[in-house]
């Protein structure tokens, strides 16, 4: 291979070290609100860490199925693994279906009535959690939703619906950004590692 070929894939894997955010998804969002959506995100971050390493709340609410030492490796993760961070579009019930029309719970889309197709438009980042926890262990779902952070945001100009993935070694942290009547609703929580294969599934 010659080293104009192999520059490229060189600084690809530099950047990927250094945790720069990887943009190859066919995302809209300018590079303004990716950095407001990044500045929002770090607080989120920052509380599910000091969830995660609260070991009085551990013991409350972590004892069941090992969910404790879960939750223990994926703080250790976010502690020492500078991320991978991917931007996505949020995804509209069509793109979902356009991959997973025949999957649970989308399978039932088609026969819903107005209002809970909307409500299921706007509960779009649990039910794309949901919808990846599905084939994993029920000990990682628990889990996941033990140590999740969330806030409303005054809504920026330019705002369109957007997901962060923050991507460690065994696990990402999915921070979703939804239009909500008083402002923007951000949330995070732990998604398993399929969610970025599902999402550049959806070519959004």
């Amino acid at each position: 291979m010659s080293w104009t070929r192999r520059i490229p894939a060189l600084l690809l894997a530099m950047l990927l070290l250094l945790g720069v955010t990887v943009s190859a998804q066919a995302n809209t969002a300018d590079d303004a609100l990716v950095a407001w959506a990044k500045e929002q995100a770090q607080p989120l971050l920052d509380d599910m860490m000091a969830l995660a390493g609260d070991e009085n709340y551990l013991a409350m609410v972590g004892g069941m199925m090992n969910t404790d030492e879960l939750l223990r490796g994926w703080l250790a993760q976010m502690e020492s693994i500078k991320p991978v961070v991917r931007v996505y579009d949020m995804p509209t019930v069509e793109d979902i279906l356009r991959t997973q029309a025949d999957m649970a719970p989308f399978s039932q889309y088609r026969g819903l009535g107005d209002v809970a197709k909307r409500r299921m438009q706007m509960s779009l980042p649990q039910l794309l959690a949901n919808f990846v926890n599905q084939s994993g262990e029920a000990a990682n779902m628990i889990a996941g939703t033990l140590v999740t952070a969330g806030q409303t945001l005054p809504k920026p100009d330019g705002f369109q619906p957007l997901l962060l993935i923050y991507e460690y070694k065994d696990i990402t942290v999915m921070v979703s950004y939804m239009e909500a009547n008083y402002g923007v609703s951000a949330h995070a929580g732990f998604v398993p590692l399929q969610i970025v294969e599902v999402l550049d599934g959806f070519g959004v």
